[in-house]
């Protein structure tokens, strides 16, 4: 007797009626995702493993689009450990002890310090609530994948190349995938699970978003325990100040 060896397919969706959206479409639709979520609030258990450390713990997140962010890692009993604060051009972050305070731009590495997702700006914004961080190009290929059940899109870029699996009902990502050059290995593969709506809001956010990079040495995890959307936020909230006589360190951006 033959034994033939099934893949397990997802199946996640079913393909909806009607011609499939162009790439270009399908582009603008998945850009548009979360334009309608302006703040947020998520508190969230962390799980990071990586340069042969890892860390779990709370940690509190809030955003302002486009680039505004506050987050801050907590003890059990909610005290603060670390955070760091961004008003979308420069930022400052402390850790509990250190005898410095960091500051500079708010580029990709210096917020990546606090949560080493590999993106800033508003990037980072659609990120935590569920959107693609996109890169800048044009789509190549778009399709429906029949085993995932989802919309399949290609974006080609001047030196990278992202694939997005994408759902048909909210046109939110399911998953990420950037590739650089000619690497068969991703730079990183972005997953979005457990997306639940908000309550009193028409949106939706995932309740797990993992960030895997292997060339970055990176495994991180947020498991949102609650969310709060579209309230207003102060500007004093992301200003980007050191803890009173503790002296700042100007961090470069490469």
């Amino acid at each position: 007797m033959a034994l033939v060896a099934l893949g397990c397919c997802p199946h996640r969706f079913t393909r909806p009626a009607g011609p499939l959206p162009t790439g270009s479409e399908l582009l603008t639709r998945v850009r548009g995702a979360k334009r309608g979520i302006t703040t947020f609030e998520l508190n969230a258990r962390a799980s990071y493993f990586g340069d042969a450390s890892a860390r779990k713990g709370d940690v509190d997140l809030l955003g302002r689009r486009p680039a505004c962010f506050r987050f801050e890692a907590l003890t059990p009993t909610d005290d603060t450990l670390a955070f760091l604060v961004s008003d979308g051009d420069r930022f400052a972050s402390h850790e509990r002890g250190s005898p410095e305070c960091l500051t500079g731009r708010s580029c990709v590495e210096n917020v990546a310090r606090f949560l080493p997702l590999g993106v800033a700006g508003e990037a980072l914004f659609d990120l935590l609530v569920g959107g693609a961080p996109l890169i800048d190009g044009e789509p190549v290929a778009a399709d429906w994948d029949d085993c995932e059940g989802a919309y399949r899109l290609v974006v080609r870029g001047a030196q990278s190349e992202q694939e997005l699996l994408v759902r048909p009902d909210t046109f939110a990502p399911i998953r990420v995938t950037l590739r650089s050059g000619t690497d068969a290995t991703p730079t990183y593969v972005l997953s979005f699970d457990e997306d639940a709506p908000v309550d009193g809001t028409p949106h939706r956010v995932p309740r797990t978003i993992r960030y895997v990079s292997k060339a970055a040495d990176v495994d991180l995890e947020l498991r949102v325990r609650e969310v709060h959307l579209n309230a207003p936020k102060e500007d004093a909230l992301f200003a980007p100040k050191c803890p009173p006589n503790v002296p700042a360190r100007e961090l470069p951006c490469q």
